[in-house]
C-alpha cells in the first residue's frame, strides 16, 4: 500500500515553465521533460508535513543544452523541496537557446509544482 501511494505523490509532481531571463532570441527547449516527471520523488518530510508549492530553480544552460550550473541560492519556495528539484535538474536536457542563428548560453527559471493529492473526508 505505501509504495502505491508512493507512486501517486511521483505523478502528481508537476513540471512547467514561467517567463525567464534569458539570453538570445529563443529560450532553452527541455527536451526530456516527461522522462524527468516521472523520476521526481515527494520528498517523505514534506509528505509527512503536508508541505506543497512550486520551487524555481535558476539554471544555466550551455551552447550544447547542457546543464551547466544551478544557482540554488537562488531558488526560490519550499527548502525542503530543493534537493529533489536538483537532482531533477541536473538530468534536464534542453535544445541551446539561439541568438541570431547560434547556440548561446542561457539562464533559464524553472518551476516545479509540488502538490499532494486531496485527502478523502470519507475515508479513515
Amino acid at each position: 500500500m505505501k509504495k502505491l501511494v508512493l507512486v501517486c505523490f511521483v505523478l502528481l509532481a508537476t513540471v512547467s515553465f514561467v517567463n525567464a531571463n534569458v539570453t538570445g532570441d529563443n529560450p532553452p527547449k527541455v527536451t526530456n521533460l516527461n522522462t524527468i516527471i516521472n523520476k521526481i520523488t515527494y520528498p517523505e518530510t514534506a509528505v509527512k508535513e503536508s508541505i506543497q508549492g512550486q520551487v524555481v530553480a535558476k539554471v544555466l544552460v550551455n551552447e550544447n543544452g547542457v546543464v551547466e550550473e544551478i544557482s540554488r541560492r537562488d531558488f526560490k519556495g519550499k527548502e525542503v523541496l530543493f534537493d529533489e528539484v536538483e537532482k531533477a535538474v541536473w538530468s534536464l536536457e534542453f535544445e541551446p537557446a539561439m541568438e541570431n542563428g547560434n547556440p548561446v548560453k542561457s539562464w533559464v527559471e524553472i518551476p516545479f509544482n509540488f502538490k499532494l493529492p486531496k485527502k478523502n473526508p470519507m475515508k479513515k
